[in-house]
């Protein structure tokens, strides 16, 4: 036997062992870097950069012809789905959906190429903020095979193309952290509360992310809004006048006026209320829009779909705030 075949036998061997133990190890994720959160320069940047990274117009009205707001929710409902079975970190599925907002806001999309558009956006933000990102061929299995991996590569080119390359946006997800750092919840909730609360305030960021009607306010301003939302769930009865403290310092610290963070958070219980309803509404039962099992154009009674979809989905989320 050459040396060359040898060669060439003992990396085939070694390649196919790095592989099956890349694959077994957990994701090793690096801890959050205090220099950055408590650098205030951080903060101000964010704040500076958001408004660049918003959808232009109610892009139903005035850009596209044939997508409505139900499909967006019904794509929402999906690319949460997979995210979730992919086990994705939190901070993909609102990049991937200010990747199609900006997208749709900009290009006319036909309704048939809808998925392929959100399936193309996890592809992206997966890149810029998963340690693994999604492969193609995961997301086509995830569409139920309709649409291809050539298609994915081809409309990526597009997506960065029509978005001029500026993809690594300010999401609500990106203010978490340093706005939580500068709030004085030790005030108002023991130290043992505050994970609770930020992991509340991100499964409040998801839910709105799947709402249209959050994508008009700034990134900030859902963020604070959900950390409000958390901390207003966790306070107990005794300490429900604390709320205006929280809002203050919120105030202070994004300077966005107390009245529309009110706004903002009634607009988020007003969500989880219809999430509950729909959630325990028998018709559900329990349907699920899991990834692989049925794409996004196949569903047969799309106002069942649509009420059991934002049902299964609050389920879920509420496992992960019920999660120790």
């Amino acid at each position: 036997m050459s040396a060359c075949s040898i060669s060439r036998d003992l990396g085939d061997s070694l390649l196919c062992c790095e592989s099956g133990v890349f694959e077994q190890e957990p994701i090793c994720k690096a801890i959050r870097d205090p220099a950055l959160i408590n650098d205030r320069r951080v903060l101000t940047n964010l704040l500076d950069a958001e408004s660049r990274y918003m959808a232009s117009c109610s892009y139903f009205k005035c850009v596209q012809n044939e997508i409505k707001l139900p499909m967006r929710r019904i794509l929402a409902y999906w690319m949460v789905e997979v995210c979730e079975e992919q086990r994705c970190q939190d901070d993909v599925f609102p990049l991937a959906m200010n990747l199609l907002d900006r997208f749709l806001s900009v290009t006319n999309v036909k309704k048939d190429h809808l998925q392929l558009l959100g399936a193309v956006c996890l592809f992206v933000a997966s890149k810029l903020r998963e340690t693994r990102p999604l492969t193609a061929e995961i997301l086509v299995q995830c569409a139920d095979n309709s649409i291809s991996v050539p298609d994915i590569i081809d409309w990526e080119l597009l997506v960065l193309h029509r978005l001029r390359w500026e993809i690594n946006a300010v999401t609500s997800h990106d203010f978490l952290d340093p706005l939580l750092h500068r709030l004085s919840l030790e005030r108002y909730l023991s130290s043992s509360r505050v994970p609770d609360v930020r992991r509340q305030a991100q499964t409040f960021i998801v839910m709105c992310s799947t709402e249209f009607k959050f994508s008009i306010h700034t990134p900030s301003m859902v963020a604070a809004a959900s950390l409000a939302a958390a901390v207003q769930g966790l306070l107990p009865a005794s300490r429900e006048g604390a709320m205006n403290g929280i809002f203050s310092q919120l105030h202070r610290i994004t300077a966005v006026e107390t009245d529309l963070l009110r706004g903002c958070l009634d607009q988020i219980e007003e969500m989880i209320r219809e999430f509950t309803a729909e959630q325990n509404s028998p018709r559900c039962g329990r349907t699920r829009l899991r990834p692989g099992r049925r794409s996004v154009g196949g569903i047969p009674d799309r106002r069942d779909a649509h009420r059991c979809a934002r049902g299964a989905l609050l389920g879920r989320l509420i496992g992960r705030l019920l999660q120790p």
